[in-house]
């Protein structure tokens, strides 16, 4: 069962609710102007997640989700970061998080940046949100330089409840 409601971002921005502290968008579709600027389209679909980019960024797509009690909870989809950060140092982040950031699932940073499209998939712990709501969020943040950009689509969190 996937606890999230729009992980490809195909629906536009509900029920996905957008934090950033530049007011930018972050939920884009395949034609914005923005992402043909960057040379990006979505993994899937029409529509994606773009967060950072601008100078002391902070970016938060959130959703509420109920996570099942006794459950395996995995997040996967795909991730793609573009820098003009030439140093070996961590300048940019984006984590997803469960419960406020409480559970930290996965990071990147501007190091982390590939050509194209890259899977993940992680097992969440879920040990303090088992049976609750919680809000999932991807978060990124940037600094002065305001040149990482993170770039996420077809995201799911898949719940598999134990047989007892």
């Amino acid at each position: 069962m996937d606890l999230l409601v729009n992980g490809g971002f195909d629906d536009g921005v509900g029920p996905w609710t957008e934090q950033s502290a530049q007011a930018l968008p972050l939920i884009y579709p395949w034609d914005d102007p923005a992402l043909a600027e960057d040379g990006v389209t979505p993994q899937s679909g029409d529509f994606l997640a773009r967060l950072g980019g601008a100078d002391e960024e902070v970016a938060i797509l959130s959703q509420i989700v109920e996570v099942p009690a006794s459950a395996t909870v995995v997040a996967s989809g795909y991730v793609l970061i573009q820098t003009q950060e030439t140093e070996e140092i961590v300048y940019d982040r984006a984590f997803i998080e469960l419960d406020g950031g409480a559970t930290v699932v996965a990071t990147w940073s501007n190091l982390d940046a590939e050509s194209g499209w890259q899977p993940f998939e992680f097992v969440v712990d879920t040990a303090e949100s088992s049976g609750r709501r919680v809000t999932f969020r991807l978060r990124v943040t940037t600094d002065t330089g305001g040149s990482t950009r993170f770039y996420f689509d077809s995201l799911t969190l898949v719940a598999e409840t134990c047989a007892s």
